[in-house]
């Protein structure tokens, strides 16, 4: 029983020091100036599951960590921020439409693909912020690493 247990606290803990730093958009200008990058944004809504689920298992892969703060600038954006955003000294705000329901503006043009808005969408800009791929899934950390390792040779 006590091996069971141990096994099962050791294979839990397995990515669980895997962190990946997100930045705001404000941020992102600023380290640009440091250091040029491209940018992912990950964008997302607090009832989305696939959302989470990516949130919980991609995002904490240490190997995806690892290469996202090695190559890129990581933004986690909520579609139904209800708050202003500046970014790239532009103002993006919430559109409510409906009762409690709504989007963002700026989730609106990160992650609008053919006239629609899927979530999770995760966006790749490059340095000068111009939309490179749009990736409307949900996707295990062994597929997002070979779109980041395929990006990043598509970017430099």
């Amino acid at each position: 029983m006590r091996t069971l247990l141990l096994i099962l606290l050791l294979v839990g803990q397995k990515d669980s020091t895997a962190q990946l730093t997100s930045f705001s958009f404000a941020e992102i200008d600023s380290l640009q100036n440091v250091e040029q990058r491209p940018v992912i944004v990950f964008i997302h809504t607090d009832w989305c599951k696939y959302c989470l689920a990516m949130k919980e298992s991609t995002f904490k892969n240490k190997k995806v960590v690892e290469f996202i703060s090695q190559n890129y600038w990581f933004v986690v954006l909520n579609a139904e921020e209800n708050k202003t955003i500046v970014f790239r000294e532009q103002s993006f705000n919430y559109i409510p439409n409906g009762g409690n329901t709504g989007i963002h503006e700026l989730a609106k043009a990160l992650a609008t693909v053919d006239g629609k808005t899927t979530f999770p969408t995760t966006t790749f800009l490059d340095e000068t912020y111009t939309i490179r791929l749009q990736l409307q899934e949900f996707l295990n950390a062994k597929n997002f690493l070979l779109v980041l390792e395929e990006m990043i040779k598509t970017l430099n």
